[in-house]
């Protein structure tokens, strides 16, 4: 997966309305907001990069 940065859009894989803002990221979990409101944090082959 290419490198992700905060501000980035991302869609989560196993969620067709999983989209979100990263917020944070670290060599392997990133933390995304998602649009429903909802925190997360996700192993960053678990992200489709928008």
């Amino acid at each position: 997966m290419n490198v992700v940065t905060p501000g980035d859009r991302v869609q989560l894989r196993d969620e067709v309305l999983g989209y979100g803002t990263v917020l944070s990221a670290d060599d392997e979990v990133v933390s995304v907001k998602l649009d429903d409101g909802r925190a997360v944090a996700v192993h960053r082959e678990a992200l489709v990069l928008l």
